[in-house]
């Protein structure tokens, strides 16, 4: 290749190679300061320069921690997760990777990252949010109005006082109208598919572990351990992360990990078990209502469980004095052991 092309034409084609990718692609340094970003990045975070930008600033900083550390602890690995944007204004489906041996060369950490998709559209659309948002302005306007008259006027003639009240009466059925379609709106994206494929469920959990911070040696083998489920890889992972941390938040210290087949040979189930009793039912519901991300719009824990065809539950465990949560996840099809 260097036959056909010198050093410095080379280097200007992977230049323009960089500058044309539709993913947004950051380069950084092992402190994560930005060295170089193509124009895509720029474009989805809505910055012209990235000059003395750092990760911290263009990325919600616990997201991205975990997926730094579980890096550093796996060298030559690649971690894809979701993460919001630092204003919260954006999920992005993200790709990060560690190259370079620091005994020969300076490391660095490769971002690549697009707005996360889920059921076919981008997470939410900030158009047509805030042209939503936009409409709600004047109903509130001429209600306050209407309200500032009729408080001011008391001795106002009824003609007139029957007019203001029927702007009151307009403009709040208007109002409640409107806030159920940006409702519906915020709610679109959940009510759609996931993005599904066959997923090793043992290798799944072991990463959340890995990102979490926890003990690998929780996840038990067993039979259906290395069976392939079918699922949507980044939202189950975000789940499962948010799974661990209500659990510990919950007090409960895990004792294992367990994934084996159901009866019917249609689902794994996955069990975090604990010794202890199990979760009430109104707790693991708050879990089930969180959202998955601070983004406006985003699904929450219930959502992807019901594009995967799957809930949760606690129960007792096998033994006395041990419980369990339960995650039935759909198998992939053809899915075997091995």
């Amino acid at each position: 290749m260097t036959a056909s092309f010198s050093l410095e034409s080379l280097s200007g084609l992977l230049g323009d190679l960089f500058d044309q990718v539709r993913e947004g692609v950051i380069l950084a340094d092992p402190a994560g300061r930005v060295l170089a970003a193509n124009r895509a990045a720029g474009r989805e975070l809505e910055r012209d320069a990235f000059d003395t930008a750092g990760l911290d600033d263009l990325f919600a900083g616990p997201y991205l921690a975990r997926a730094s550390a579980y890096l550093q602890q796996s060298p030559g690995r690649i971690i894809d997760f979701l993460c919001p944007g630092r204003d919260t204004r954006h999920l992005f489906a993200c790709r990060l990777c560690r190259y370079g041996d620091p005994a020969v060369d300076a490391p660095f950490f490769l971002l690549t990252f697009s707005a996360a998709r889920y059921g076919g559209n981008s997470l939410i659309s900030d158009t047509r949010r805030c042209d939503s948002i936009g409409k709600l302005r004047g109903p509130l306007a001429n209600l306050k109005a209407a309200a500032e008259n009729l408080l001011a006027h008391p001795d106002m003639s009824p003609v007139m006082r029957s007019a203001f009240e029927n702007v009151i009466a307009e403009e709040s059925v208007g109002l409640a109208r409107t806030f159920d379609n940006l409702e519906e709106l915020c709610r679109e994206i959940p009510a759609g598919r996931t993005y599904q494929s066959p997923v090793n469920g043992a290798a799944l959990v072991g990463r959340v572990l890995a990102l979490a911070g926890g003990d690998p040696e929780l996840l038990r083998s067993g039979p259906g351990s290395y069976r392939h489920v079918l699922a949507d890889e980044r939202w189950l992972q975000q789940l499962l992360l948010s799974l661990y941390d209500f659990l510990a938040a919950n007090g409960i210290i895990l004792t294992g990990i367990q994934c084996h087949p159901a009866q019917t040979e249609r689902f794994v189930y996955l069990d975090f078990l604990w010794e202890g009793a199990p979760l009430a039912a109104a707790d693991i519901e708050k879990w089930r209502q969180r959202p998955l991300s601070e983004v406006a719009g985003s699904p929450n824990s219930a959502d992807i469980l019901r594009s995967h065809g799957s809930d949760l539950w606690s129960q007792k465990g096998e033994k006395p004095g041990r419980a369990l949560v339960r995650l039935p996840l759909p198998l992939a099809p053809g899915s075997g052991d091995g």
